[in-house]
C-alpha cells in the first residue's frame, strides 16, 4: 500500500512540479551560500563578518513577518511564488553586472543579505502553505516526507558541487547558476493547479495582523508554536553551535574530523523516508511528535558523558573513536529531529484553517528567528565556560520543556470535523 500511495502522489502534476523545482532552487541557494561563504573569507578572512551575512538574512523575518503571512494570505499563492523567484533572479543578474563593472565588496553583500532576507520572509511562509493546497489530508504526511526527504538529498549534493564549480570559476558563475534556478522557478509555477478555496472577507491589514496573532489564543496552536520555539531558543543551539566547538575547541580535532561529522547529519536526515511509513503504521501524529521528541531528549543525553573528564581525556588522545561517539549522536539526534520536522509540519496543517496558514507560518518564522537570535549567544556564552554540563542541561530542559508542551495538543482524529480559525 506505501508504494502505491508514494505513486499516486506522483501522479499529482502540482505536487511532482513543486517538489522537482524547490529541489533546484534548493541546490541553486545552497550553491550560493557556500560559494559566498568561501568568497567572503577570502576577501575578509573573517568568520565573524560571514555570520554577520546570516544575521542580516534573517532580520527581516523578525520585524516583517507578521505583515509578510498576510500578504500570503491575501494574494495568490502562484502569483507569489513567481513574482519572488523572478525578483532574486534580477537580484543576482544586477550583482553579476555589478561584479563586472566594480568589485563586489562587503557593502554590496550585506544590501544583498538583506534584499534576499526580505524575499524570504514572504515566500518561506508561502511555500509552507502550498502542501495542504494541492494534497488532501490523508496524503499530508507523506507530502512533507517526500518533500523534506528530497530537499534533504539536494542539500547532501549542493555543497560538493558549489566547492567544484567556485574553485573552478569564481562567484559569478556560481551566482549565475543560482539566477537561472530562480527563473526556472517560475516559469514552472506558473503550471501549478491548487485546490479552489473559499476566499477569506477582506478586513484592513491591521485587522489581518491582528487575527494571525489571535490564532495563538487557541491552546493547542499556541503550544505547537511555543513547541517550535523551543527548538530554536533551548535545543537545535546544542548542535549548531556546540558541535564545531566540541570538535575543535574542546577535543582538539581537525576540520575533516567535523566535516565527517556533518556528512552522517544529511545521511540520517534522508533517512525518513524508511522510517516515517513503520512510524505512520504505529501511532498517530501526536505520538509521533511524542516519539521523535523522546529520540532528541536521548541523543542530547548521550552527550552527558563528555562532560566527565576522564571520557574528555581520552577522546582528546584518540580522535576516532571522539569521531564515532560524536557521529552516533548526531545520527541518534538528527534522525529523531527529521522525523519530528515531517510530524510537526503535518500537525501544523492541520490543526490551522489553511487559510490562515500564511499569516500563522510566518508568525511561526517569527519566533523560529527570535529563538535562534536569542539562543545562539546564550549556547555560545554557555560554551565558553568550557563546562559541558551547563548547555547540555539547558538542551535537556527544553526538551522536558517541548514534551510537556506537547500535552496539551489532542490527536487530529478527535477533531476531524472542527476547523481552527
Amino acid at each position: 500500500g506505501e508504494r502505491k500511495l508514494k505513486s499516486n502522489l506522483f501522479k499529482n502534476r502540482t505536487f511532482t512540479l513543486f517538489v522537482i523545482g524547490s529541489i533546484i532552487t534548493l541546490m541553486g541557494d545552497n550553491f550560493f551560500d557556500i560559494a559566498l561563504a568561501l568568497y567572503v573569507l577570502k576577501i575578509t578572512g573573517s568568520a565573524a563578518k560571514f555570520s554577520f551575512i546570516l544575521t542580516l538574512t534573517v532580520i527581516p523575518t523578525i520585524f516583517l513577518g507578521p505583515v509578510a503571512g498576510v500578504l500570503v494570505d491575501r494574494i495568490s499563492k502562484k502569483k507569489i511564488l513567481i513574482l519572488f523567484d523572478i525578483i532574486r533572479g534580477c537580484i543576482l543578474v544586477f550583482y553579476i553586472i555589478y561584479g563586472q563593472i566594480s568589485t563586489l565588496d562587503m557593502t554590496q553583500i550585506y544590501i544583498m543579505a538583506v534584499l534576499f532576507g526580505i524575499c524570504s520572509t514572504i515566500y518561506q511562509p508561502c511555500t509552507s502553505t502550498i502542501m495542504p493546497a494541492i494534497l488532501d489530508k490523508k496524503d499530508l504526511v507523506q507530502g512533507n516526507t517526500i518533500y523534506r526527504t528530497a530537499l534533504q538529498i539536494g542539500q547532501v549534493i549542493a555543497p560538493t558541487l558549489a566547492t567544484i564549480i567556485y574553485s573552478a570559476f569564481g562567484i559569478y558563475v556560481v551566482m549565475c547558476v543560482d539566477a537561472v534556478t530562480y527563473f526556472l522557478m517560475a516559469l514552472i509555477a506558473v503550471t501549478y493547479k491548487f485546490k479552489p478555496t473559499k476566499e477569506l472577507k477582506p478586513a484592513s491589514v491591521f485587522n489581518d495582523i491582528k487575527s494571525g496573532f489571535t490564532l495563538f489564543k487557541n491552546k493547542e496552536i499556541l503550544s505547537l508554536g511555543l513547541n517550535g520555539l523551543a527548538s530554536y531558543l533551548l535545543v537545535l543551539p546544542i548542535f549548531s553551535v556546540g558541535m564545531p566547538f566540541i570538535v575543535k575547541d574542546i577535543f582538539n580535532g581537525s576540520d575533516q574530523n567535523y566535516s565527517s561529522i556533518q556528512t552522517v547529519i544529511s545521511i540520517s536526515s534522508i533517512l525518513i523516508v524508511f522510517t516515517i511509513p513503520y512510524i505512520n503504521k504505529k501511532m498517530n501524529q501526536i505520538k509521533a511528535l511524542d516519539f521523535t521528541m523522546v529520540g532528541m531528549l536521548f541523543g542530547i543525553t548521550l552527550l552527558l558523558p563528555l562532560s566527565n573528564s576522564a571520557v574528555s581525556n581520552y577522546f582528546i588522545s584518540n580522535h576516532l573513536v571522539m569521531v564515532i561517539y560524536l557521529m552516533v549522536v548526531a545520527f541518534v539526534f538528527y534522525l529523531s529531529f527529521s522525523n519530528y520536522g515531517v510530524y510537526y509540519l503535518t500537525v501544523n496543517q492541520e490543526k490551522v484553517d489553511h487559510r490562515y496558514l500564511g499569516r500563522y507560518n510566518s508568525i511561526l518564522l517569527m519566533l523560529f528567528a527570535i529563538g535562534n537570535a536569542i539562543g545562539c549567544p546564550i549556547f555560545g556564552f554557555l560554551f565558553d565556560t568550557k563546562h559541558l554540563l551547563y548547555p547540555i542541561g539547558l538542551a535537556i530542559i527544553g526538551m522536558v520543556i517541548k514534551l510537556l508542551l506537547n500535552r496539551m495538543v489532542k490527536p487530529i482524529e478527535e477533531k476531524e470535523s472542527e476547523t481552527v480559525a
